[in-house]
């Protein structure tokens, strides 16, 4: 038997929940406090009752969200709690599930259109004035969190980085570093759904009176416990960087490695440019800034630039970024030779352990899920290719392991090794044939359109990061012995393999092994129905300057993201939504 009693009094609600004899209390207040023990709450466990008995803020959120698609926002509780050296955040939406966000499908970020955001100098005339009697100093929009950089009135803030946090149906819980907003004595909090993150029109506030002169509750105070474990501040650290880079290279990746001790996101300041390539750097998701550098046609030699970090109290030391441009050395002919018997399709990999893979020069760590290879290994037989795929991020799908590949993982094949023929992906590939997760698609079409006819799934099986896909010869024509092919990352313009200025690899399936007669029954389009195939979009040259991203805003119109790369910190601009006073 459940029972619910609540007892409300001018400045809290006390909540005593009554399950099978079993009491629970919990104190629903405007200004609560929880202090815990360090270990008592884990943003990477389920969440179950780590939350169970703290003092919550106010439990009535009375106003009435529609639900629908597209309105999904609507708060049911929040809370806070703190140990020594994090602050944690908790709330529950009423009756939506937490909605993943679209970019990359990343089970690790969810949706901007949830917005918490933090007064932590208890003053309403700093930050982002989100009404007459708040400023925001820091916003989380998702998972994301970002601290205000503007002048009072505009939307302007800098990304600091994703929070470890953890997500599951209705409830969140995030983990930050309590120096990494300033080590507040107190919080000011407002809880902003914007259901526009969705195609809706509805805003839920939590507070319901955060824009309301006349209401009794403008936002929720929480406060924190001293920490003696938290005392002067460590300056962060960067070390430089040297990386090979082939001669004619378009647009290879790599991560930084700034750190604190203090466990504070930093940004970080260009202070010096390549002279000799075009250069981005931008933050990346999950995986924090990342480097894009590509070398000027035909030079060979060093080329640097210098940058510095900053946890927002102090810099680093200044740090080079060397690129040692070489000749390119990419064009080794691969061929492997198996028996059918030692390939099983089943996700593991040790029957590749004796296969000379490809290799991947590209050091970038993408995003938490999404295509972009450590390596690759093809093999061949009288009768079958065998595709190995290695995978920085686990692949991605409805299940954990399976034999789905989603069509993100792409393998474009010229057999002929004609760039004038086939689908013109790059300058050295003109793809006949495509491996599209786990289908094989034929090209039918002129070069540049995107016609493909559907040829047969294929036999595949992945775990974790790890994928094998079986491929029948007599499903190809194979015209002569080598032929060349690409690996690319759909949606992810840059993660192309290899980034080298070929773009492909050579194999060869040799004179000593012949191919089966071609069937051609087996090249019937619809023989088997697929997901549709999707025609990637093209990799730009990005030169030194700003990196303009569109997509839809706070205010439900669009937004720009500016990202400034000379003398300043990286900044994030976006519209304003539009707030209440």
């Amino acid at each position: 038997m459940i029972s619910l009693l609540v007892f409300k009094s001018l400045k809290s609600y006390l909540l005593i929940l009554l399950i099978g004899g079993l009491q629970i209390t919990s104190l629903y207040a405007e200004e609560i406090s929880n202090p815990i023990n360090v270990g008592d709450i884990e943003t990477n466990s389920s969440i179950k009752s780590d939350w169970l008995g703290l003092n919550y803020f106010p439990l009535d959120d009375s106003d009435d969200i529609p639900q629908t698609e597209s309105e999904r926002i609507n708060w049911k509780v929040a809370t806070m709690a703190d140990d020594e050296n994090s602050l944690f955040i908790f709330y529950e939406n009423n009756f939506s599930n937490i909605s993943e966000t679209t970019t990359h499908g990343s089970r690790l970020g969810f949706s901007w259109g949830y917005q918490v955001f933090l007064d932590t100098d208890d003053s309403s005339d700093t930050g982002f004035q989100l009404s007459n009697v708040f400023g925001a100093d820091y916003v989380i929009e998702g998972n994301v969190l970002m601290k205000y950089e503007g002048s009072g009135s505009n939307w302007n803030w800098s990304t600091l980085g994703a929070l470890s946090s953890n997500f599951s149906a209705t409830k969140v819980e995030y983990k930050l570093s309590r120096v990494s907003i300033g080590n507040p004595k107190k919080i000011k909090a407002v809880f902003q759904g914007s259901n526009y993150a969705f195609g809706g029109v509805t805003t839920d506030l939590y507070p319901n009176g955060a824009f309301d002169d006349n209401a009794s509750t403008r936002y929720f105070t929480y406060k924190l416990a001293d920490s003696p474990n938290i005392g002067a501040n460590t300056p962060p650290v960067l070390n430089d960087l040297h990386f090979v880079v082939p001669k004619n290279s378009r647009e290879l990746g790599y991560n930084i490695d700034g750190t604190d001790v203090d466990s504070q996101f930093l940004t970080y300041e260009i202070l010096s440019t390549p002279q000799n390539g075009s250069f981005w750097f931008r933050w990346f998701g999950d995986v924090d800034y990342v480097i894009f550098y590509s070398p000027n046609q035909g030079f060979v030699g060093e080329d640097t630039f210098t940058y510095k970090a900053s946890d927002s109290v102090d810099d680093s030391r200044i740090a080079t970024v060397t690129f040692n441009v070489v000749e390119d050395n990419s064009l080794d002919s691969y061929s492997n030779v198996v028996d059918d018997e030692s390939m099983v399709i089943d996700g593991q990999i040790s029957e590749w352990d004796s296969v000379k893979a490809f290799t991947d020069i590209d050091r970038i760590v993408q995003t938490a899920s999404g295509p972009d290879w450590i390596n690759a290994s093809l093999a061949h037989s009288n009768d079958n290719l065998y595709l190995y795929q290695k995978n920085r991020n686990p692949i991605v799908t409805d299940e954990l392991s399976g034999n789905y590949i989603p069509w993100i993982y792409q393998v474009y094949l010229d057999t002929d090794q004609n760039k004038d023929s086939g689908y013109l992906l790059s300058d050295g590939i003109g793809a006949e044939y495509m491996i599209e997760g786990n289908y094989l698609y034929f090209y039918n079409g002129s070069g540049s359109d995107w016609n493909w006819q559907e040829l047969s799934e294929l036999e595949a099986s992945f775990a974790g990061n790890l994928s094998e896909i079986k491929i029948p010869r007599n499903l190809i024509s194979f015209t002569q012995s080598n032929f060349n092919l690409s690996f690319y990352g759909n949606g992810y313009s840059r993660v192309i393999y290899p980034s080298t200025s070929n773009r492909f690899f050579e194999y060869s399936i040799g004179a000593g092994v012949s191919a089966p007669e071609l069937n051609i029954a087996d090249r019937q389009e619809g023989l088997i129905k697929s997901p549709l195939s999707h025609q990637p979009v093209a990799s730009t040259s990005i030169e030194n300057s700003t990196d303009t991203t569109t997509g839809t805003s706070s205010g439900g119109g669009l937004f720009s993201y500016w990202f400034i790369l000379f003398g300043v910190s990286l900044l994030v601009t976006r519209r304003k939504f539009n707030a209440k006073f």
